[in-house]
């Protein structure tokens, strides 16, 4: 399944892996990296964070990481989607 995302990047929402410039604005819808296999069927946005959910429960989350809120035991910013290894064995 495909994931388009396009607006102001300013808090790295929208980045693909080989960005890195945080001021890119998208004006047209561009794919993120996501594995094909994933079918995702919910997606929920603000203005920092995005969080998906597919079609087995298992959530994905990506954007600003201030404070370590998209829980992967680090601070670091995510690009793309990234499996939220901590809630794997519960349907979400």
């Amino acid at each position: 399944m495909n994931i388009f995302s396009w607006g102001n990047n300013y808090n790295r929402l929208y980045f693909r892996r080989e960005e890195k410039e945080k001021d890119i604005s998208y004006t047209r819808p561009h794919k993120l990296d996501m594995d094909q296999n994933v079918r995702i069927v919910k997606i929920f946005a603000n203005s920092r964070q995005n969080v998906a959910i597919d079609s087995d429960g298992y959530l994905y989350s990506w954007g600003e990481n201030k404070y370590c809120c998209l829980g992967h035991d680090n601070s670091v910013d995510l690009y793309h989607p990234r499996l939220v290894r901590h809630l794997q064995k519960y349907y979400v």
